[in-house]
């Protein structure tokens, strides 16, 4: 089975995901399978990750870090246990990696999300954006399904009590006010919560309905992943 890394053809350097519907589970995910230094940062706030977090590290603890483990997250402590940006010059710390891994996006939780006016907190020179959505959000309210559901809405012309369809998902996934804002590099969709039949239905009819490369996950529990038939 090709890794996921593989078939998302993760490049050396920085790859920022936003969007909603399971951005840390991906991270976690490629954290295990990339050959090489991984280092992991946040834009926003996250919980802390499944690797050793160093808080606002000097270089030399950062080198001795590397020394020890493959996978780091380097962060500053912010409100209710969450994480955030460290609050030190990122660039000597970012040569040190082979694979930086930024989560540049806040969903609360839910598996659709339109940004505002601010975001997303893309770190900036990325040579890969990955944009998410959970197909659990799918033949629901936006309003139940989507963070910021009216900017969700508005993107597709829909109210916050219509139902979002596949199409709507695809439109806010690549829209320029939607989840390809700002974004000037490489951008692939990846459609999680593949694991029913008929999420994995409206997910190929999301496919369908993209022009960015895509790729289905269920990254929830027995990870598993597959093309949607193009190539990037």
């Amino acid at each position: 089975m090709t890794k996921l890394y593989e078939a998302l053809k993760i490049p050396r350097g920085i790859t920022s995901v936003v969007g909603g519907g399971g951005k840390t589970r991906l991270l976690d995910e490629l954290s295990l399978q990339l050959p090489g230094k991984v280092l992991r940062l946040t834009t926003t706030r996250i919980h802390p990750p499944q690797c050793p977090c160093l808080i606002n590290p000097r270089v030399s603890e950062m080198r001795q870090a590397f020394e020890e483990e493959r996978v780091l997250c380097i962060a500053s402590y912010a409100e209710r246990d969450t994480l955030a940006m460290p609050e030190v010059p990122l660039d000597p710390l970012l040569d040190m990696a082979d694979y930086v891994l930024v989560e540049a996006d806040g969903s609360h939780g839910l598996p659709l999300k339109a940004p505002n006016e601010k975001e997303p907190y893309l770190l900036g020179g990325e040579s890969l954006v990955i944009a998410m959505a959970g197909m659990s959000g799918l033949q629901r309210p936006i309003a139940e399904a989507a963070h910021r559901a009216e900017r969700y809405a508005a993107l597709v012309h829909k109210t916050p009590l219509d139902t979002a369809t596949p199409e709507d998902v695809a439109k806010v996934l690549e829209s320029n006010d939607g989840l390809h804002k700002r974004v000037d590099s490489r951008f692939v969709v990846v459609l999680n919560q593949c694991d029913t039949p008929e999420r994995t239905r409206l997910a190929q009819e999301c496919a369908a309905a993209l022009q960015a490369p895509c790729i289905l996950t269920r990254l929830e529990a027995d990870p598993s992943w597959w093309l949607d038939g193009r190539e990037d």
